[in-house]
């Protein structure tokens, strides 16, 4: 017995143990470091995508948007407090 309670196991096991991971996703995450999906619980995100509801799009337009395409972005209706943005 390894002192650990047998809930934990899966824990330890490898990442192919999860739905939806396979052997190729398995080892992309390897390459990161990642090798358990108790490693997943430690690994923090790097970036994240603010989807809040705004009043406005000044302001918020470029934020987050690569230089390249904020010149392709167009305001191109106004239906009462929601605009659609197309790039």
């Amino acid at each position: 017995m390894s002192g650990r309670p047998d809930i934990l196991f899966p824990l330890f096991a490898g990442l192919e143990t999860l739905q939806g991971v396979g052997a190729k996703t398995a080892q992309n995450m390897k390459n990161l470091g990642l090798e358990k999906p108790r490693d997943l619980l430690f690994s923090l995100p790097v970036n994240g995508v603010d989807r809040r509801l705004r009043r406005s799009v000044r302001g918020v337009l470029h934020r987050g948007i690569p230089r390249r395409l904020r010149s392709r972005l167009a305001l191109i209706t106004n239906r009462g407090r929601r605009g659609n943005l197309i790039a």
